[in-house]
């Protein structure tokens, strides 16, 4: 997560390039609004390790390239969240305020599985990135008290 002031509005969804997947290229970036102006050259192999092992937080997502195409047999990966519990399950951030950011990830029409005031668990929220995977949102100061309790 970058550190961009509140205000910032990233570009308009629809006028981002689509993939072969036919959705936007910059979904996550756009969502979680990544400034990659800090970002060395990237054919500098070394100097690109030295700022990527320097990062706070570094979440990879991979592609399997084929899978998208009409000839392949891909169905598709279980969540782990549906039934049989077979499968990813999902990933966790951490944010400074977990009301700020879900006020503003329902700005920008991210979809909710759970949001804080639903439930019991009031410190996290679970939001659904294009595919349906769950992105669980906890708030950092809620680490030692809130998260270890549940």
């Amino acid at each position: 997560m970058s550190s961009l002031p509140e205000n910032y509005q990233p570009p308009d969804p629809s006028s981002l390039p689509t993939g072969p997947l036919d959705t936007t290229t910059s979904a996550f970036l756009y969502s979680y609004t990544w400034d990659d102006s800090s970002v060395p050259d990237r054919d500098n192999h070394d100097q690109l390790m030295g700022w990527l092992w320097q990062q706070q937080g570094i979440l990879e997502l991979c592609h399997n390239w084929g899978t998208e195409l009409p000839e392949s047999d891909f169905q598709g990966y279980k969540s782990g969240n549906e039934p049989e519990h077979k499968g990813f399950g999902h990933i966790c951030v951490f944010v400074d305020d977990l009301h700020k950011a879900c006020d503003r990830f329902t700005t920008l029409g991210v979809r909710f599985k759970k949001r804080p005031e639903d439930g019991q668990m009031r410190h996290i929220a679970f939001i659904l990135d294009p595919d349906g995977y769950w992105i669980e949102i906890i708030q950092k100061s809620a680490g030692d008290k809130e998260v270890t309790k549940n």
